[in-house]
């Protein structure tokens, strides 16, 4: 649909499908998983259309996913695809999205939507253009109401899940015995820092 704001325009897709497919095959034949941008609800279905045909063995992600119909995510959830998000955004873009999406039926920011579909689901901070911080992200993911999520779907998220969809699930994104040991202390009530362990040792 045209931007409310912008009635002239739907947008521009970068690429056609045969175009990004060539690439993503040929990414994929080297051993590479892909990441497609894809924020927008045309932007996505084609990201879902061309990572589910040409995934081959390895895990695809489409970043950010901030708008999507609900026929798309219905073909993300069976694809195998990713969803690499960051809640921070929504932050930022919530004064302007009534004004330059209006009145639609895709669905915005749909985190809670995206992991109830059994989409694999990573946070991350998107810095440096978004701010480092991962408590602003996380507070953006909890405080949301129709999309929000548990602080500790959130947290599994932002540990095991950024893990699972950058193909890294093992040995990280968890506490368990073999893993990594990067891990912090951490206040829920303050969301405060306590501690920091990197590799096994305490730097903060």
């Amino acid at each position: 649909e045209p931007y409310a704001d912008a009635p002239e325009t739907c947008g521009e897709l970068r690429y056609r499908d045969d175009e990004l497919k060539d690439r993503v095959a040929a990414c994929a034949g080297d051993g590479w998983s892909v990441a497609l941008h894809a924020i927008a609800d045309v932007a996505a279905e084609q990201a879902v259309r061309v990572l589910r045909d040409g995934a081959g063995t390895r895990l695809h992600r489409m970043e950010h996913l901030q708008v999507v119909g609900r026929e798309p995510l219905a073909a993300l959830a069976g694809s195998g695809v990713g969803a690499s998000v960051q809640p921070v955004h929504f932050n930022v873009d919530a004064s302007w999205i009534a004004t330059r999406l209006g009145r639609r039926e895709a669905l915005l920011y749909p985190w809670r939507s995206v992991k109830e579909a059994g989409v694999p689901l990573g946070f991350g901070t998107d810095w440096p253009i978004a701010p480092l911080d991962p408590r602003l992200g996380l507070d953006a993911a909890t405080r949301r109401h129709e999309e929000g999520l548990s602080e500790e779907a959130a947290w599994s998220a932002y540990t095991r899940g950024s893990a699972a969809v950058s193909g890294r699930d093992a040995p990280r994104g968890t506490l368990r015995p073999g893993a990594l040991a990067d891990f912090l202390v951490w206040d829920p009530g303050a969301r405060r820092v306590r501690a920091t362990w990197v590799g096994g040792r305490q730097v903060f």
